[in-house]
């Protein structure tokens, strides 16, 4: 049954991905999208998902151009069919400013970047992980004060979702130190750490 093989072809591209066999992992997404865009359309979840799963193929094999537009398609999907506030959106438009801050495109990423956070608001779980990158983001193009102060307000979104101890906290965190360290506050980024 062909849902059966467009299945299994989407779970082999994301070992693909794990594996870090992105070159085959972009082949099987590849032969995969155009028949979840004839099966279900292009603002499908299913659809998607593997555009999701093909940007990030291309990304991690340096083709910034092609995961780029895909990228852009993407994004105005999930916000043509689930609107700014929707997780998806907003996992969507950090990715595409990861893309952005890959390609040194640190302006662009931060703007991405502070359209997902107001799209659910900063004190929504899901503005986690867009927080951290522009914290990220805005350390890159040597905004410090400004990096702190993000890092810390995700911070403490972070330890009120998830508490001390999980992963998310940890990256946070790490992202804090680093940042700090890089403004002479060696002793608070080492409390982090």
């Amino acid at each position: 049954d062909l849902e059966l093989i467009s299945d299994l072809l989407g779970t082999l591209a994301v070992i693909c991905v794990e594996t870090q066999r992105y070159e085959e992992a972009r082949t099987y997404y590849e032969e995969l999208l155009p028949y979840r865009r004839l099966r279900y359309g292009d603002d499908s979840q299913k659809t998607m998902f593997v555009i999701s799963g093909l940007v990030r193929a291309l990304a991690l094999e340096g083709k910034f151009d092609e995961a780029g537009s895909l990228a852009d398609e993407l994004v105005e999907a999930s916000l043509r069919v689930h609107g700014k506030d929707h997780p998806g959106t907003v996992d969507y438009r950090t990715d595409r400013a990861r893309l952005y801050m890959e390609q040194g495109k640190y302006q662009a990423a931060e703007l991405e970047l502070r359209a997902a956070i107001e799209g659910v608001g900063s004190d929504d779980p899901a503005a986690i992980g867009p927080m951290n990158s522009l914290s990220v983001c805005l350390r890159f193009q040597h905004r410090l004060q400004e990096s702190v102060e993000t890092s810390r307000a995700c911070l403490r979104l972070c330890r009120s979702v998830h508490g001390d101890r999980h992963v998310q906290t940890y990256n946070v965190q790490g992202n804090l130190a680093t940042t700090l360290q890089r403004l002479g506050e060696l002793d608070e980024a080492l409390e982090l750490i």
